[in-house]
């Protein structure tokens, strides 16, 4: 997995990122990446987004985003699988269960 295609994956797996299958001024289809309400970030490559394709999900208006169930549903040495469990620990890092919470208590 290349650097572009592990920062498009970080990227995707945030919430807001999406992405769009356009062309671009020379008449290629690429896709855009975009953030929130339809903010531009920039240009990916199909080559890019070749190996995400199979867990891409599309809906009727033509957004892309990540399928987080076929993401969980990977091998779990894939790399896809491990990047995700990986983003996963870092969010929840920090954040107390109610377990923890009581042994601090009493």
């Amino acid at each position: 997995m290349t650097g572009h295609q592990k920062y498009l994956l970080k990227l995707l797996l945030e919430e807001g990122y999406y992405l769009l299958k356009t062309k671009n001024l020379n008449g290629v289809e690429k896709y855009k990446l975009y953030h929130g309400n339809a903010n531009p970030v920039q240009w990916i490559n199909q080559r890019t987004a070749k190996c995400l394709k199979e867990y891409f999900k599309k809906d009727k208006k033509g957004i892309i985003t990540l399928n987080l169930n076929l993401v969980r549903q990977a091998h779990g040495k894939s790399n896809i699988k491990t990047f995700y469990k990986n983003s996963k620990k870092q969010s929840n890092h920090g954040i107390r269960s109610n377990k923890s919470e009581e042994k601090i208590l009493f």
